[in-house]
């Protein structure tokens, strides 16, 4: 939505910020990538 808006707004904002929010990264495997890599390979200490 915000960058719709702004693309079809561009005279009325000089910058935009759009954030996707992850549900549940735990459960994807780039999300079992990351937590491995920083919390280690027990999934117990990651929730």
């Amino acid at each position: 939505g915000a960058l719709t808006i702004y693309l079809k707004n561009l005279d009325k904002y000089k910058s935009v910020s759009a954030f996707a929010p992850v549900c549940n990264p735990v459960n994807c495997p780039w999300g079992q990538k990351a937590f491995t890599n920083y919390l280690g390979g027990n999934k117990a200490d990651w929730e």
